[in-house]
């Protein structure tokens, strides 16, 4: 976003509406390049770090269901040997 003005309040306002960084008039080439080449890493590792908490996840409701059918396994498993008994 390009801000005309620096004055606090249009930059307060400016992050209020959505805005990630800013560069005030006047600017130099380089570092709108270099705002928007880290502003592009931030959201490719934003995508990325979503994408591993979609996997994490995916991960544990596996091992929940794993660990769910040992559960009911053992406790069949111990009301056979509970009726072998009697």
């Amino acid at each position: 976003m390009l801000v005309i003005t620096a004055q606090p309040g249009f930059k307060l306002r400016a992050f209020q509406g959505g805005a990630k960084d800013f560069i005030s008039k006047p600017f130099e080439l380089v570092e709108v390049f270099a705002r928007v080449h880290n502003m592009l890493e931030v959201r490719l590792l934003h995508n990325e770090l979503h994408h591993s908490n979609g996997e994490l996840e995916e991960q544990a409701r596996e091992r929940t269901t794993d660990l769910q059918e040992s559960y009911f396994d053992a406790i069949f498993i111990m009301t056979r040997t509970a009726e072998y008994k009697d």
